[in-house]
């Protein structure tokens, strides 16, 4: 009895809905393969490497009509947990025409979709308050939402995702990122850079406290000072000495100080929630 009200409770948070799709294909797939149950919907065929497309075919059949009727009664079942009220009347009995009619009217191959998916993709900006596994966390789960649409990602193009959404303080590691040679320039380096960036040089806030480069974390009132070696802290959006950027006077007005390098339009990447509306599935980093 606990075990299925369990089951009931943590299958409703993922139940196919309308906008869900993608995550509900990978959480119910790999429910299914723990049951023992995929079988019942994607039987396993295997053939030779010179099979003809037509052997496939005839294979399958041959495989769809072994399958046991209890066994496709409980994958039919599971399905039947798993989705909300409206998309019932897409299955069958058979569960592997159920989840050919869920994937035909769910499966997101619009190309309006898919723009809206890469805009939200390219306009995302980092959060103050979002660690950097995070951020890349929400980049790779539109890269990864495309991907089940149809339409990989490209490597470059999640690079330019990733750094185009940095604030201000990321500015030191956008500009040595830019300065690899080709054959670096690779999504798990420039990923292994980001996070080393956020441990090591402190660019990211994380808690409410800015690690700094020699291991001190920046005073939790926010008091400028001596960082470290007696070398006044600078700050990566107005350019002034003397405090960091959590601090700066300028936040909060319209736009940010001259100062040597400060962004006018820091204010901007820092405003607001960075939500977007596009629906994708959350990506465990």
């Amino acid at each position: 009895m606990d075990d299925t009200s369990s089951h009931d409770r943590d299958s409703v948070r993922w139940a196919l809905r309308d906008g869900n799709y993608d995550e509900f294909a990978i959480r119910f797939r790999a429910r299914a393969i723990q049951k023992k149950l995929w079988d019942m919907i994607e039987p396993t065929v295997e053939l030779g490497e010179d099979a003809k497309p037509e052997d496939y075919v005839v294979a399958m059949e041959e495989a769809l009509k072994k399958r046991k009727k209890g066994r496709m009664a409980e994958a039919h079942a599971e399905l039947v947990m798993c989705v909300s009220a409206p998309e019932l009347v897409h299955l069958v009995d058979d569960p592997r025409v159920a989840w050919l009619n869920l994937e035909r009217v769910h499966r997101a191959h619009g190309l309006t979709t898919q723009l809206a998916v890469k805009r939200a993709m390219f306009t995302a900006v980092k959060m103050d308050h979002e660690s950097m596994a995070a951020w890349i966390g929400r980049i790779k789960a539109y890269a990864a939402t495309l991907a089940l649409a149809g339409t990989p990602v490209p490597d470059l193009d999640q690079i330019l995702a990733l750094t185009n959404g940095l604030g201000d303080n990321y500015k030191s590691l956008i500009l040595s990122l830019d300065g690899l040679d080709d054959n670096k320039l690779t999504l798990s380096h420039v990923i292994g850079r980001m996070l080393s960036y956020e441990t090591i040089d402190g660019g990211a806030k994380m808690g409410g406290a800015a690690l700094v480069a020699n291991g001190t974390a920046a005073g939790g009132n926010g008091s400028g000072g001596a960082a470290g070696d007696g070398q006044e802290r600078r700050c990566y959006r107005c350019g002034g000495s003397g405090h960091i950027r959590r601090d700066c006077p300028s936040r909060g007005q319209g736009q940010g100080s001259g100062g040597n390098g400060g962004a006018s339009n820091a204010a901007g990447s820092d405003g607001g929630n960075g939500g977007t509306a596009a629906t994708v599935f959350s990506y465990a980093f």
